[in-house]
């Protein structure tokens, strides 16, 4: 294993999305390491974690998750991180019950700007996005690399002009796969 090259174990790490491979040796470690990160933010690490975010030029695969619901996050602060990581290709955000609002939602958007972002799950449920939110969510459709997107926004209180914004998601060049769950919201059906 130890003998295959760079590139195949690049390979095989970028196919397993985990840290797990950087941890067989130091030729995996300095290779891989950094590559695929897992975070649990709290108030005293969102600094860190956007620090730790620039500082990872490989960083492909990337899970956060909003360990103390009552953290104070800036979603502004990591979202800067994530643009400035070149080859981020694939983000999973939980931010669930997390306070996110309108302003949140609009920091949130600058993920349009990771240039080689291809898959993004956002969950946001049971927050206080709203319509205006909604449409600034939308704006990742401008995201030119970006194949995949999975948006939870339960519990939101985005309506139908919200629910409309969300609908010009079908409109992004590059989406092939869109899962959006908008339940327990105000939108109606037509």
């Amino acid at each position: 294993f130890l003998q295959l090259p760079d590139d195949t174990l690049l390979d095989i790490c970028d196919f397993l999305g985990t840290c797990v491979l950087s941890h067989i040796c130091r030729r995996a470690w300095d290779l891989l390491h950094g590559r695929h990160v897992r975070l649990t933010l709290t108030q005293a690490s969102q600094h860190r974690t956007f620090a730790a975010i620039k500082r990872a030029p490989s960083l492909r695969t990337l899970y956060l998750y909003l360990g103390n619901r009552d953290c104070g996050f800036d979603p502004g602060s990591v979202m800067l991180g994530m643009r400035c990581a070149a080859s981020l290709h694939t983000v999973h955000v939980n931010l669930s019950n997390s306070k996110v609002n309108t302003c949140g939602a609009a920091k949130l958007k600058s993920l349009k700007n990771a240039p080689s972002l291809h898959t993004l799950h956002l969950n946001l449920e049971y927050n206080d996005v709203g319509d205006v939110g909604a449409w600034y969510l939308a704006e990742v459709k401008q995201a030119t690399s970006l194949c995949t997107l999975h948006l939870f926004l339960r519990q939101n209180n985005i309506g139908p002009h919200g629910a409309e914004g969300l609908a010009g998601l079908k409109e992004a060049k590059s989406l092939h796969t869109l899962l959006l769950s908008l339940g327990s919201n105000k939108v109606e059906a037509d």
